[in-house]
């Protein structure tokens, strides 16, 4: 399977160890000459420290950024009064439910995670996601 081409603003799944679901989307904040990402976490819970620091996820080219795209999903991101909320949802066409690392595993797309509720809705951390290319 081809990987899509990602830059600073898409949503994103980095690390072949994190588990591919809703809660640990990351949007991407900066890539470098040498093709290095740096990351934020979406779900407001992970997006910062327990200080209050911005939380970034160092992608060194071997932890696998990987685009909501390939899992066949696309970010939806709404600001209510109550704050900014987001969701992964199937994209036109088939939903791709799994994307391959590089050894040829599986990786599956896991619905949802601890952080959202029933309808599959995650707060959202406000400064990452208005660094979304989507934009809110």
């Amino acid at each position: 399977m081809n990987k899509t081409k990602i830059s600073v603003g898409d949503a994103v799944i980095i690390n072949e160890s994190d588990r591919p679901c809703t809660s640990l989307v990351a949007i991407i904040t900066s890539i470098d000459e040498k093709g290095n990402v740096l990351a934020r976490y979406l779900n407001a819970r992970n997006a910062c420290k327990s200080n209050g620091e911005p939380r970034f996820i160092y992608d060194s080219g071997h932890l696998e950024a990987t685009a909501l795209v390939d899992f066949g999903l696309v970010l939806t991101i709404m600001h209510e009064e109550e704050g900014f909320f987001f969701k992964c949802v199937q994209g036109l066409g088939l939903l791709v439910t799994a994307h391959y690392l590089r050894e040829g595993k599986q990786r599956n797309w896991q619905e949802n995670g601890v952080d959202c509720d029933e309808f599959g809705w995650c707060e959202a951390n406000e400064d990452v996601a208005q660094l979304w290319k989507g934009h809110v």
